[in-house]
């Protein structure tokens, strides 16, 4: 499985695309093309923010072969990680032997075995995008139940700070633009939120980083 191949994967597209994923990730970014220009620098502003907190209880959604989380378990942050590939987690396990990790797919909800669980960070990168745009802002107001007091919520991925710039970059991208995934805008969902809980931090021309915190 290649970068250059956008197309919609499941689970088992995801598997086959594992051992390469990390290396396409990175090859797409250093030529700055869409869908992961920038995406290294979404990785660090992640982190950046992640690192200024005591460390504590972290859910990665989308976990993925586990880098970004290694960094944060490397920093004495306890991971839970979720993803629907089961691949992906076996690549991870590599990297997190210490970690909880769950295979199940998040775009419905979180999974039943953390009904009760509450945590100081969430994070996902590059995969909120795989939401249905009808459950998006119920995701997100879902993992704010699951945050503890002062906790705080890390969303990188394909977003954008208005609906202007996200036409535009289809438009500019029209080759590799996929209609049936469904990205997040920052204006659009700055309503829904009280004042200054919802901030977004562009990274490229399509990539950025959502902050919520705690209500």
């Amino acid at each position: 499985m290649s970068a250059n191949h956008y197309e919609i994967l499941g689970p088992e597209g995801f598997d086959a695309w594992a051992p390469q994923y990390d290396d396409d990730l990175a090859a797409c970014d250093g030529k700055d093309e869409y869908p992961f220009a920038g995406y290294s620098r979404v990785q660090e502003g992640i982190l950046s923010q992640a690192l200024t907190r005591d460390s504590g209880e972290v859910l990665d959604l989308g976990l993925g072969t586990g880098l970004l989380s290694q960094r944060l378990a490397a920093a004495g942050f306890r991971v839970t990680g979720v993803d629907f590939s089961q691949e992906m987690l076996n690549l991870a396990a590599r990297r997190l032997p210490d970690s909880r990790l769950i295979h199940a797919d998040f775009s419905t909800g979180l999974p039943a075995e953390l009904a009760d669980t509450s945590f100081d960070l969430i994070i996902s990168s590059y995969a909120f995008h795989h939401i249905p745009r009808e459950r998006k802002l119920a995701s997100l107001q879902e993992l704010l139940e699951h945050l503890k007091p002062h906790g705080l919520i890390l969303i990188g991925d394909i977003a954008f700070k208005n609906r202007a710039l996200s036409e535009a970059c289809r438009d500019n991208c029209a080759g590799s633009w996929d209609d049936t995934e469904d990205y997040l805008v920052y204006e659009e969902l700055t309503p829904f939120f009280r004042e200054g809980q919802l901030n977004f931090t562009a990274y490229s021309f399509c990539a950025g980083v959502f902050s919520l915190q705690h209500p």
